[in-house]
């Protein structure tokens, strides 16, 4: 019976000295991976504020909390895997930064936007919304080489969410803002939007040809340019002929029939005529060269829907996009007036899609018959 206490003993004892050996080796260990997961967990939720040490497997937790409600939390975010005891020594104060209770999201309302206004003195004001601050950056330096001497006003917010081919089409839309002498440029998701005076009629085709060659694909352009009147050259005409008569007489007769089949499309809101359309126009400007002696006024008619005055500007602009094609195809710009007329001129109810349509037009009236 004594021998076998004496054995109990020794196998206790050896139980004993492998428990103690085993806590040594791991015990550092264990504390360790306990401190780094915990750590990581406040941080990645945004409580880096908080601190804490590890004691075995105890962890105690120290640092300045802006209310009650987050040190609790931070007592929950501490508890990982393997923890015993958490003592939540974090105290509280009101002078605290408030800090919120997890990460903020960067998010838009609404869609993903941004302003740029060019006033008469050069200074341009940027608000909005970029992707991140390296965009920011890049932005704002584009800006302050494209428009030397001026004013650059950055109100920009970094937010996420921007459209593949964002960025190249916020860069297309500053090269193309310095070319006015005051507007506005718009990016709304996939839509660029410009608005505002530009110098000659040529500035307005070369902006509008830039943006259709620089943006990816999928996004659109809406263009409100307003170029100055010209100062119309007096024209010494000669009085017609009889024969002169009757080939107007002839052109208007085709103008007419073309027309009453077909009609001259634009993009959208734009006075850029569509390709689809190109065929029409170079059969009306052969049919112009059959009455050389004849001026021909091009009459720009819109809808009722929009601003009125918007629908002016947009019916004239489209007429001068007629009178500048048929001069590139030959026929003499002294002989050709555009003339916009806007809503004013229904020719059917523009309460239906179809009388909207027909009312959406251009006409060719020849002059002297």
């Amino acid at each position: 019976m004594k021998k076998i206490l004496i054995l109990l003993l020794g196998l206790l004892a050896l139980a004993l000295l492998a428990y103690f050996c085993a806590n040594k080796n791991h015990g550092p260990a264990i504390q360790d991976d306990i401190h780094t997961r915990a750590t990581a967990t406040l941080a990645d939720e945004g409580f880096d504020w908080a601190s804490l040490s590890v004691d075995g497997r105890d962890i105690t937790l120290t640092g300045v909390a802006p209310s009650e409600i987050h040190k609790t939390k931070a007592g929950e975010l501490a508890k990982v895997y393997g923890y015993r005891l958490i003592d939540n020594q974090i105290t509280i104060t009101q002078a605290a930064a408030t800090v919120p209770l997890t990460k903020p999201q960067l998010v838009t309302t609404g869609p993903y936007s941004m302003r740029a206004e060019l006033d008469k003195n050069s200074q341009l004001l940027l608000t909005g919304y970029v992707p991140d601050a390296e965009t920011r950056a890049r932005i704002v330096k584009l800006a302050q080489d494209k428009f030397v001497g001026g004013k650059v006003i950055d109100q920009l917010k970094e937010f996420t969410g921007a459209p593949a081919g964002w960025s190249q089409s916020v860069i297309a839309g500053l090269t193309n803002l310095k070319l006015l002498d005051r507007g506005v440029a718009e990016w709304s998701n996939n839509t660029l939007s410009i608005s505002g005076d530009v110098a000659s009629e040529s500035v307005k085709t070369k902006v509008t040809k830039q943006l259709k060659a620089a943006l990816a694909d999928g996004y659109k352009t809406v263009l409100n340019l307003t170029a100055p009147a010209l100062t119309p050259v007096p024209v010494i005409t000669k009085p017609m002929t009889t024969v002169d008569k009757v080939a107007a007489i002839s052109c208007q007769d085709q103008f007419a029939g073309l027309l009453s089949n077909s009609i001259i499309s634009f993009r959208t809101a734009s006075a850029e005529v569509a390709v689809d359309s190109y065929v029409l126009l170079d059969q009306l400007a052969s049919i112009a060269g059959e009455c050389p002696a004849a001026s021909i006024t091009i009459e720009g008619h819109t809808d009722s829907r929009g601003a009125e005055s918007f629908n002016q500007s947009l019916s004239q602009n489209r007429a001068q996009s007629v009178v500048d094609y048929l001069t590139n195809q030959g026929v003499d710009a002294n002989r050709l007036t555009a003339a916009g007329f806007g809503e004013s001129s229904p020719i059917a109810d523009n309460t239906t899609s179809e009388g909207r349509a027909l009312n959406r037009r251009i006409e060719f009236t020849v002059k002297g018959i």
